[in-house]
């Protein structure tokens, strides 16, 4: 039995995100700026969380080269991490509450960006439509508040599809 109930506290009762399933692109002040959201759907409140996005690439698309990444600014004064300090459960799992996190892409510089075969991409949209191996992908880690073990979740990796 105590098996049993170390399994459902540290394995069953814990917190879950889940991130959605595409990126969520509107328009604002005459730009353009792109929304992940993800809740808490498991069963107990992640405390101390933490969000960041990148875009993921290959360095040298040529030479199969390695993967680089770039930290996607989410606040309007450029800092790649938003801090959460408790995003609770809800009580019924289809009716949980939705985070909501704005990626600022405007504010990353398009020198950041790599060369593609059509040149330099002008915009993160422009660059994930010239190379079908480009993502981004978003993750989240917190405490679970009553085991006080470290999660970390992350989401699938969204390519120019999935920012509608």
């Amino acid at each position: 039995t105590v098996l049993f109930a170390w399994r459902l506290i540290y394995h069953v009762y814990t917190p879950r995100i889940k991130f959605s399933d595409h990126v969520h692109k509107s328009t604002e002040k005459a730009s353009v700026i792109y929304h992940i959201h993800f809740s808490n759907t498991g069963k107990r409140t992640i405390v101390d969380g933490k969000f960041h996005a990148s875009l993921f690439f290959k360095k040298n698309q040529a030479q199969n080269g390695s993967w680089e990444e770039i930290l996607l600014p989410i606040n309007p004064f450029g800092e790649v991490t938003e801090k959460f300090p408790a995003i609770k459960p809800a009580k019924d799992h289809h009716k949980a509450i939705e985070q909501r996190v704005t990626l600022q892409i405007g504010l990353l510089p398009s020198e950041t960006l790599p060369e593609t075969a059509n040149g330099k991409a002008s915009s993160l949209e422009d660059f994930l439509t010239t190379d079908t191996n480009a993502y981004v992908k978003a993750s989240f880690s917190g405490f679970d508040a009553v085991s006080g073990k470290r999660k970390t979740f992350v989401s699938k990796k969204y390519n120019y599809n999935d920012f509608y």
